[in-house]
């Protein structure tokens, strides 16, 4: 895996430029340029540049040029690169970004409150699985599923309550999934 350094170059590639201040770096994020941009947000993270988290929060709510792989797109790697802050740093800011957020935030938050794998997530990650978007619910099961075992007990409460049959399929998934961690 390269470092974040050798990510910057990458994402500048296509400019020639060997090494990019902070505020290149920013900008790229945003490029319609998938390689450029997905290159852009995972030097963010991977080079710990903090004042990228609102670019990388802003990305989170845009639409997302996939790569030639259709594997990944910068949505997913700007999740990555802000669970590389920690909870005590983004958590809160994603936690306000999917209150009000439109859908298409709500799933880049979801997504990046997984990748935090951190149990204060939860709360947020319950209340959306709660939702009626099945996209949103979609999205956060699996993000709970990274949350490990202590996630379970709540996720098993929530196959009592009185949620639509998909929703219950998902949840199930997101506990087979748990325990396949702890084998």
């Amino acid at each position: 895996m390269a470092d974040g350094k050798t990510f910057a170059m990458l994402a500048a590639s296509s400019e020639g430029r060997q090494e990019l201040p902070d505020e290149v770096i920013l900008s790229l994020c945003l490029s319609d340029d998938a390689f450029d941009s997905w290159y852009a947000c995972k030097a963010v993270g991977a080079l710990g540049i903090k004042a990228g988290i609102v670019t990388l929060l802003t990305v989170l709510s845009l639409p997302a040029p996939m790569l030639d792989d259709h594997k990944t797109d910068r949505r997913l790697v700007a999740a990555w690169s802000l669970s590389k802050f920690g909870f005590d740093i983004v958590g809160e800011k994603l936690i306000d970004a999917y209150n009000s957020g439109n859908n298409l935030t709500k799933l880049g938050c979801v997504d990046a409150l997984g990748e935090l794998r951190d149990l204060r997530a939860l709360p947020t990650l319950i209340g959306s699985i709660r939702t009626d978007d099945h996209e949103v619910v979609l999205w956060s099961t699996l993000a709970a599923s990274k949350l490990g075992v202590g996630a379970a007990q709540q996720l098993r409460s929530l196959l009592a309550e009185d949620l639509p049959a998909s929703t219950k399929i998902l949840i199930d998934d997101a506990l087979q999934k748990i325990d396949a961690q702890r084998v």
